[in-house]
């Protein structure tokens, strides 16, 4: 008979026997099969996924008789009630699944089709989804057997990753350019998705509570950031809702389908096996995507995921991502889509203070130190936090505050 992980009191009870056989028929495996043993266990820490719960399945199956190794990533939502709440009220999990079923398909063909040099698929493959009022659930092809993994978060990202997701990102904003010309009707619940009231409703006390904290922090431990202060007080007043702002697309503005989400954790890398050489990536976690300036993306991942002596120029990165941009387009037979860097440039100021939020929120909670990961149940619920920073954290502030200051990014108003 079947039997679970022996960690079967931490695996809720659905993740079963017919739920399994449930996936592999949804997948259209052969129909005469049969599963002989599974084993579950959670694929993740704490620290790594916060909207979500992620599980490992290994299945054993007979297929016409030949025995077979499955392994499957089971992804839900977390146990607590208000983060339950929130993505059930503002459809996270639906979202990813009409991005993995529709929209990233669409864009793998166009991209295949056109023969797009140094293409591969931009997320793993949806096997299976469920949502009803007591459980959100899809479940995926585990890339872990195709040789992905997922990096240490604190060490942040050399120039070679980082480089090579402003190639991916490039590539997938590019699709996403040609798919709305194409079949538009894809985007269509992208384009204003609910989500964007997540951000402001549910975060204000986180924003407001972080950046307090973080600023106790300063006065006590960091003579450099004292100056910066009161500006940062000032900022957290409204933080949630500008933070809303800059995610938020702007009419007739140059705008593409952006992940939305776009840091290390929700990226997984593929070596090979005889010289440890970066080959590929991928990008995972699609429950924020949505249509938007490109900037978005951009200022998000280099203010929250490189490594510390890549946050003071930004320069060849956005170069490396206009040429990919641009490259991806005419083989698309879609240039005349492009923009200049110049103008690119421009979106990238333009949402300098959301870089700037993606500072204090984001990149601290990649820098963040094991023991002190936040509870995002206590803050979807509202409950005051007490926040920590790391010493890598509070150390890559003195690099980046400054050039917040310097840009024009570290604003009030």
């Amino acid at each position: 008979m079947p039997k679970d992980s022996s960690e079967a009191e931490t695996i809720p009870s659905w993740m079963n026997l017919e739920f399994l056989e449930n996936v592999f028929k949804s997948d259209n495996i052969d129909e005469d099969f049969e599963i002989k043993s599974f084993d579950i266990k959670r694929a993740t820490a704490a620290g790594d996924n916060y909207l979500s719960l992620i599980y490992r399945a290994t299945v054993q199956i007979t297929k016409r008789g030949q025995s077979e190794n499955r392994s499957l990533i089971i992804k839900c939502q977390p146990a607590g009630e208000a983060i339950q709440k929130v993505t059930k009220n503002y459809e996270l999990f639906e979202q990813e699944a009409r991005m993995l079923k529709d929209v990233l398909p669409a864009m793998h063909k166009l991209l295949r089709e056109a023969n797009v040099e140094n293409f591969s698929p931009f997320s793993a493959k949806l096997l299976y989804s469920h949502f009803s009022s007591t459980l959100q659930v899809i479940v995926l092809e585990d890339l872990k057997e195709s040789g992905f993994e997922m990096l240490e978060r604190t060490a942040g990202l050399d120039q070679e990753h980082c480089m090579m997701v402003m190639r991916k990102l490039a590539q997938f904003h590019a699709a996403s350019l040609v798919l709305k010309e194409k079949n538009p009707e894809l985007l269509e619940t992208l384009i204003d998705p609910i989500s964007e009231e997540m951000v402001e409703k549910e975060f204000d006390k986180f924003f407001m509570n972080l950046l307090t904290d973080l600023c106790g922090e300063i006065e006590k431990n960091n003579e450099e950031l004292k100056i910066y202060i009161d500006k940062i007080l000032k900022i957290s007043e409204r933080a949630a809702a500008r933070w809303a702002e800059g995610r938020k697309r702007i009419e007739k503005e140059f705008s593409v389908l952006a992940h939305g989400d776009a840091w290390v954790n929700n990226m997984l890398f593929h070596y090979s096996k005889e010289d440890n050489q970066l080959l590929d990536m991928r990008l995972v976690d699609y429950q924020m995507s949505l249509w938007t300036s490109p900037g978005v993306d951009l200022q998000y991942f280099l203010n929250s995921s490189p490594a510390m002596d890549l946050l003071v120029d930004q320069t060849m990165f956005i170069e490396e991502y206009h040429t990919v941009l641009g490259e991806t387009l005419s083989a698309l037979g879609y240039q005349h889509l492009h923009i200049t860097l110049d103008h690119l440039n421009q979106l990238f100021e333009k949402r300098g203070f959301f870089g700037m939020l993606s500072i204090f929120g984001i990149r601290n909670i990649v820098m963040v130190d094991d023991e002190n990961i936040m509870d995002f149940d206590k803050i979807a619920n509202q409950i005051d936090v007490s926040y920590k920073f790391s010493k890598i954290y509070m150390e890559s502030l003195k690099i980046q505050v400054p050039l917040m200051e310097e840009r024009g990014w570290l604003v009030t108003a």
